[in-house]
């Protein structure tokens, strides 16, 4: 059994969903993390069929990989 630890293709995949990273290719890999991102409650389908972090994916990558401050 897994625990809530992402492995690093995991936690890229969440880091590109919260716009830290660019955008990954889909493949089965990505496919997976996905799966893994949702069964643990860090990312959700939207009513559009895309999948976004949830509040608690969004908080891991900003623990991660901080968003860039706002430039005036």
């Amino acid at each position: 059994m897994r625990d809530h630890h992402l492995v690093d293709y995991e936690l890229n995949v969440l880091l590109a969903l919260a716009g830290r990273k660019p955008r990954m290719r889909w493949g089965a890999a990505y496919g997976q993390a996905l799966e893994v991102l949702v069964g643990f409650g860090f990312a959700e389908l939207d009513r559009d069929g895309q999948y976004k972090p949830t509040a608690a994916g969004v908080e891991v990558a900003d623990s991660v990989c901080p968003p860039e401050p706002a430039s005036h």
